[in-house]
């Protein structure tokens, strides 16, 4: 077959040159490095779909939570109102019942003070008697 030739593929004939076979080497070069790119692009992605999953999860499980939180708040409204309710209904009842009790000895101070009015007016219409 012969030596080598510069700038001559083996066993193409005398036409092609390397060039025209395997392209240019920053061609070729150019080719290992989007290779790369699209590697590093795809790993990118990988890792971003990963995060968004796990964002997801976490979205989710706060969502659960804070429906937890909801119904425990609305239970506790619930339960404080009523206990509300129910106090100030015992603190009307309570008041309702000493209303009779001041009424009364307010009645029985005007009374007293009536008679005592009474008794003195009766008191000066005998001095004058």
């Amino acid at each position: 077959m012969g030596p080598e030739r510069h700038g001559r593929v083996r066993g193409y004939g005398f036409g092609p040159t390397p060039t025209s076979i395997f392209g240019s080497t920053s061609r070729r070069r150019s080719g290992v490095i989007l290779s790369t790119q699209i590697e590093n692009a795809q790993e990118m992605l990988i890792a971003a779909e990963q995060k968004f999953t796990t964002a997801t999860e976490e979205l989710s499980n706060v969502k659960e939570e804070l429906s937890h939180v909801k119904e425990t708040f609305k239970e506790r409204l619930i339960e404080v109102q009523r206990k509300t309710r129910e106090e100030v209904k015992e603190e009307f009842e309570e008041k309702m019942m000493e209303m009779p009790k001041k009424n009364a000895s307010t009645n029985a101070n005007t009374n007293s003070r009536t008679d005592d009015a009474n008794d003195a007016t009766i008191s000066a219409k005998a001095v004058e008697i």
